[in-house]
């Protein structure tokens, strides 16, 4: 069956197609409804080099390369369960990462969080952006890093109001609709095949007739005759001998010319009437 079959299908059984179609819209739009609304919100803190690094009058963002390591340290203990656990128990349902920014060479720590309720995830992530320092601060204690030497941290994008993400609901609907389409031709098809087939049975035709080509006969070619050469009947004239009438020349006397030579005549035995006179004329003399 290929795509010609298919549309004539959907042409003869286009209520069945529009049932089709009405139930695969509201599966996706049952199925989209059905999901669990999701609100994620972000913000992103930057390390800064300590003051020892940098100097009275050095620009804090030209020393930024040396901090990769220190924003690893970090991210592993933000994630732990020691800090980590205290904040998702405040807000069940809502999931909360803490990564290193990719998108960039800097030291840069992205925190953002996801969940149903918009409330819960923004202050997921105004707890861990408040809790940011401290964490750095006693990770740098703990080693007696001098007062000169410590790394501090500014947050560059605070947390904004949450956005609806609706990436998850619109994947599940295209995955229902695309599903469903194909599952709607293939019905329609199906039961256009099936009706075919009862009104077939019912006219006593066959489901599918097989077209057998009828025998092609081949005329045998047919020997040329020769032509036939009608004998003229003879027609007597008077006083003249009929003699034997020539029949007329066929096609394969054109070749082979034959000479009839001229009859010849006797000579005359009957007395000339002058020549008798002549004789008597010349007795008497």
């Amino acid at each position: 069956m290929d795509l010609k079959d298919l549309a004539r299908s959907a042409l003869r059984r286009w209520y069945v197609l529009l049932v089709c179609l009405l139930l695969t819209a509201a599966g996706a739009l049952g199925i989209a409804r059905s999901m669990p609304a999701s609100y994620d919100v972000s913000s992103s803190i930057l390390l800064l080099p300590p003051a020892s690094s940098v100097g009275d009058e050095g620009n804090p963002y030209l020393y930024l390369s040396g901090l990769g390591q220190a924003v690893d340290v970090l991210v592993t203990r933000l994630t732990s369960d020691a800090v980590a656990q205290p904040v998702l128990e405040r807000h069940p349902g809502v999931t909360l990462t803490v990564e290193r920014d990719v998108s960039t060479t800097g030291p840069i720590i992205l925190v953002s969080a996801s969940g149903p309720d918009a409330a819960d995830g923004e202050s997921t992530v105004a707890e861990v952006v408040a809790a940011l320092p401290g964490q750095l601060a006693d990770l740098q204690s703990a080693l007696d890093v001098p007062d000169g030497s410590v790394i501090t941290s500014t947050v560059l994008t605070a947390p904004e109001d949450a956005a609806p993400n609706t990436k998850a609901r619109t994947r599940a609907a295209t995955a229902v609709v695309g599903a469903g389409l194909v599952l709607s031709v293939l019905v329609t098809a199906l039961a256009d095949r099936v009706l075919l087939d009862r009104r077939r049975r019912r006219t006593g035709e066959a489901a599918d007739p097989v077209a057998v080509p009828e025998p092609v006969t081949v005329p045998e070619p047919v020997a040329a005759a020769e032509p036939v050469v009608p004998t003229p009947t003879p027609v007597p004239r008077s006083g003249r001998k009929s003699g034997p009438t020539t029949a007329p020349r066929g096609p394969r006397s054109a070749a082979v010319k034959r000479t009839t030579p001229p009859e010849r005549r006797a000579p005359s035995t009957a007395a000339d009437p002058h020549q008798e006179g002549e004789h008597e004329l010349s007795g008497r003399r």
